[in-house]
């Protein structure tokens, strides 16, 4: 406690190579869009079909996923989790840090439809740099894995609970620490993440632990680079998104004693026809127009502002599904 700064930097030089990320793929350059910049300034339509080409890579690996077979196995096990009071955790940081509270508020949105007060609150969000890190970046809190295990010992996560440690890069300490606190439970933990499992083990000594230890259960959705360098909201924070609420969607279906089916191979053909429509000519050049709007906005020092509204509808199959609609794009703001 009492190191002067000199001291502190030569302590931190003797592991800095653990936060020197450049061989990790998701902090690569992706070569669908190694281009973007030329392209956006002669054809708006264009660069942005070249952003869409580059999420094929997330229906590429939600593919593998469906034919992985995993789904069906983890729905059991958190299922289970729930029916014996257990609670469910998803921790993160940065962009699957407001996924973890996404994912939160779709469990606690379907079981408020529901009227399942007693599930509503079985599910916890775990951000790095909690709430206030929700809307401003708060740096620091992602390098400690103390910080992680802190705030999972202060709900006082059990054996009866699950934890989703979500991390893009499969290095974030916080997450890390999150993962072993809910080891150190007793609790079944997954960890989340993007990167291959021989870069991560070579490169970063805190994630070879992670994926050698056989408590922890690994769920590895590598996507390759980012469609724009280094913004893992993009692809990384895509593929995980499908995936856990495929695995959402089946626990509530099983919980409320509903036809499971297909979930999985329902979401990857809706997911498939979901990019085919965005890149037709018409959404693209529709799309475009709006990008152009913005731009001569924001150009002329005005901002833009958007509201959204969620329409529930039941489906053809009885269930109920969301349509977000967008009302008044691009409202300049003097």
């Amino acid at each position: 406690m009492n190191k002067t700064w000199a001291q502190r930097s030569d302590d931190f030089l003797k592991i800095s190579g653990q936060f020197k990320l450049g061989a990790l793929v998701t902090e690569g350059s992706h070569p669908v869009t190694a281009n973007l910049s030329d392209v956006a300034k002669v054809d708006i339509a264009a660069a942005l079909k070249l952003l869409l080409d580059a999420d094929e890579d997330v229906i590429h690996t939600y593919r593998k996923f469906v034919e992985a077979g995993r789904a069906e196995k983890i729905k059991e096990v958190v299922v289970q989790a729930l029916e014996t009071d257990g609670r469910i955790f998803f921790t993160g940081c940065g962009s699957t840090g407001r996924l973890s509270i996404l994912l939160d508020s779709v469990w606690r949105d379907f079981c408020q439809q529901c009227g399942n007060a007693i599930l509503e609150d079985r599910t916890f969000s775990v951000m790095a740099g909690g709430d206030f890190a929700l809307i401003k970046s708060v740096e620091g809190f992602e390098d400690f894995a103390a910080f992680g295990k802190k705030q999972m010992t202060d709900l006082a996560v059990s054996a009866k609970d699950i934890v989703f440690a979500i991390t893009e890069g499969g290095e974030t300490s916080f997450v890390i620490g999150t993962a072993w606190a809910g080891v150190e439970a007793g609790a079944k933990v997954y960890f989340v993440y993007n990167n291959p499992d021989e870069i991560l083990c070579e490169h970063v000594e805190r994630s070879r632990e992670v994926i050698q230890d056989p408590r922890i259960e690994k769920i590895n959705l590598t996507t390759g680079p980012m469609a724009i360098t280094g913004s893992t909201r993009m692809q990384a924070t895509s593929i995980q998104l499908c995936v856990m609420l495929t695995i959402l969607e089946m626990v509530a279906r099983d919980l409320a004693d509903r036809p499971t089916g297909d979930v999985p191979g329902q979401f990857l053909a809706q997911l498939e026809a979901a990019y085919a429509g965005l890149k037709t000519p018409e959404f693209l050049n529709s799309l475009a127009s709006l990008v152009l709007l913005e731009e001569t906005i924001y150009r002329s020092g005005s901002k833009n502002s958007y509201f959204c509204r969620t329409l529930w509808h039941r489906r053809a199959d009885g269930h109920h599904g969301a349509v977000t609609h967008l009302l008044h794009p691009a409202i300049p703001q003097i």
